[in-house]
This record gives C-alpha cells, sequence and structure tokens, in this order.
C-alpha cells in the first residue's frame, strides 16, 4: 500500500475518471490562454493595445484572466489585489505600482509603462527558456538570479503566467503560505520567504516524481488537505 503523499500516492489517485476530465479542461484552457498571451502575441502589441488586452478591466484581460477568471481559478489563486497587476485602472484613471504608494498616469504614459511592464515579463520567460531543463533545486536557485532583477519576477501573478507556459518545472501554487504549507504537509525542504521560486520549485519536483499534471496534482492535494486548516506532515514526508 502506497504511502499517503507519496509519488506513488498521488500518481495512484490521478487515474480516475474525475481527474481524465480535468486533465482535458485544463490542458483545453491553457491552450486558449496560450493562443491568446503568449509572449510573441504580447511583443506584437503595441502600448494602447496591451492597456486595452493586459491590464485593463475588460473581463477578457490577461491580468483579469489571471487573478479573477473562474475557470483559470483551476490554476491556482493568484490574488485578487489590482494593484498587484503594477499597471491597472481605477475608475477611468491608469496607476502604476512599484513601490509604497501607486502613481498616477497619462493614458501616453500608462502605454509606455505597460511596454515595459510587458517587456520584463518576457524577459523572464526567455531566462526559463533559456535555462533549459531545470532538473535540481540549484537550477532554480540559479535561475531565481538571473531574472530577480525584474522587481514583480515572484509576484504571483507572474509565477502563475510561467506555469502556463511551462507546467512542468511550475506548481499551480504562487503565495508564500501556500507553497509553505505545501512544504510542510509534504516534508519538502523549506528555503525560506526570500526564495520563493526555490520553494516552487521544490513542489514542481515532486510533482514531477508523481507523473501527473501539475494542475491535477492540486486537485488531489486539495481534496485530502484543502488549502487552509493545518494538517501535520504526511506519512511519506
Amino acid at each position: 500500500m502506497n504511502h499517503v503523499g507519496s509519488p506513488e500516492w498521488f500518481n495512484e489517485r490521478s487515474h480516475t475518471k474525475e481527474m481524465d476530465e480535468l486533465n482535458t479542461f485544463i490542458e483545453n484552457r491553457r491552450e486558449l490562454f496560450i493562443d491568446r498571451f503568449s509572449p510573441e502575441k504580447l511583443l506584437a502589441m503595441n502600448g494602447h493595445e496591451l492597456l486595452q488586452r493586459v491590464f485593463s478591466d475588460d473581463p477578457d484581460s490577461m491580468m483579469r484572466w489571471l487573478m479573477f477568471d473562474k475557470d483559470c481559478r483551476w490554476f491556482g489563486a493568484a490574488g485578487q489585489y489590482k494593484y498587484l497587476g503594477i499597471i491597472y485602472q481605477d475608475g477611468s484613471n491608469w496607476k502604476y505600482k512599484e513601490g509604497a504608494r501607486p502613481e498616477l498616469l497619462r493614458p501616453e504614459e500608462a502605454a509606455k509603462k505597460a511596454e515595459t511592464v510587458r517587456n520584463q515579463l518576457v524577459s523572464c520567460v526567455n531566462e526559463i527558456e533559456d535555462a533549459g531543463v531545470i532538473s535540481t533545486v540549484l537550477d532554480y536557485r540559479v535561475l531565481q538570479s538571473r531574472i530577480e532583477k525584474v522587481f514583480f519576477y515572484k509576484f504571483p501573478w507572474a509565477l502563475k503566467y510561467y506555469q502556463m507556459f511551462y507546467p512542468q518545472y511550475f506548481p499551480g501554487m504562487y503565495a508564500d503560505k501556500t507553497i509553505e504549507r505545501c512544504l510542510q504537509i509534504l516534508g519538502l525542504p523549506n528555503h525560506g520567504k526570500a526564495n520563493r521560486l526555490m520553494n516552487a520549485g521544490e513542489i514542481a519536483l515532486f510533482i514531477r516524481k508523481c507523473d501527473v499534471n501539475n494542475i491535477v496534482f492540486n486537485r488531489i492535494y486539495s481534496n485530502k488537505w484543502g488549502w487552509e486548516e493545518d494538517y501535520p506532515p504526511c506519512p511519506n514526508a
């Protein structure tokens, strides 16, 4: 009998009709997202297009999809504070938030900021691509050192964006509390809050041992432990 929380235990629970259907649903949604918001599609947009299609309050914008869309919540919660999107609408105004206080922008300024944020996000994705096969925690530490110059590199929505394109390298968990709780339950190393990317990497490496879809893993995990209550380490920890 497989120990609860072991890779074999997760794998065994992934072979059900429910999980097969979830896997199909998830990957269909992932394909739709990639088709609309791939780095190549973002690079083809000018500043004003980025404002409308990526950063606006439009229900179909990328940020709304990542943080608020019901179906996209299957890919994990990425926070629901608009200002975390860095460029956001406040009524009819555009604001930019990098430090403690948001900055009010004129439309032309907002468009330029949108291009800058887009370029920074794509630079992070390019670093992930250039990293090749990420197979150890050290690889995540090296990747972190290469992208941490982008101040929002580990924001939940950014991590969620990465996992849409690299589900084998990123789990569907983004906030420190969520990640650290999972590490504790599964008995995986915790590298501290300063190393969110490495902590996420520990979970991703474990998921690969399970040989399951990263979001199917989330479902099996939440069916057993939910997302909020405290639990002791699992029997396999």
